[in-house]
């Protein structure tokens, strides 16, 4: 286990290689459910949203995040990667979640500026950590493929925000 979060911690450091993570379906599955539990812990200390609102944003998220993947990877002929690419993608995204937790509880304390600067730079780490996880398993230039993450979030936020507006 602790080589595990040591290939992941490094991953998101972009010193190893997401090609190297796992390619078993149930290590996607326990990835999968400690992503979903994280998420929900986390998102329980911040926006006060109904844990069933909350169950429903991370099951769409996961939707979209797996849809958007496993939808290029099948146009680039790649598919057959797509359990180690989201293995990679949602144990780095859970790690830098939880990295950037109490960052942002601090932040909060320190007001608005700070916490807006925290947020951009959560999202463009992880939009550089996706860009490289997508970019080795799609074959794609890093550009593209951080292109392809950014327009991810933007989907899940976009569509989240459409369903809690109503």
């Amino acid at each position: 286990m602790q080589q595990l979060l040591i290939f992941f911690i490094r991953l998101c450091l972009f010193r190893e290689d997401p090609a190297d993570s796992p390619k078993a379906p149930a290590f996607l599955a326990t990835v999968v459910v400690i992503y979903a539990l994280l998420s929900f812990t986390i998102l329980m200390l911040g926006d006060g949203m109904a844990p069933s609102s909350l169950v429903t944003a991370i099951a769409l998220g996961l939707g979209i995040e797996a849809g958007a993947t496993i939808a290029l990877l099948r146009f680039r002929n790649v598919v057959q990667r797509f359990i180690p690419t989201m293995s990679a993608l949602l144990a780095s995204s859970a790690l830098l979640n939880l990295v950037m937790t109490p960052v942002t509880m601090i932040a909060e304390l320190l007001g608005t500026a700070i916490l807006a600067l925290v947020g951009w730079v959560a999202l463009f780490w992880w939009v550089a950590v996706a860009g490289f996880i997508l970019q080795r398993a799609a074959n794609l230039s890093f550009g593209q493929a951080a292109a392809f993450a950014f327009t991810i979030q933007l989907v899940y936020l976009a569509t989240l925000g459409s369903l809690t507006a109503s």
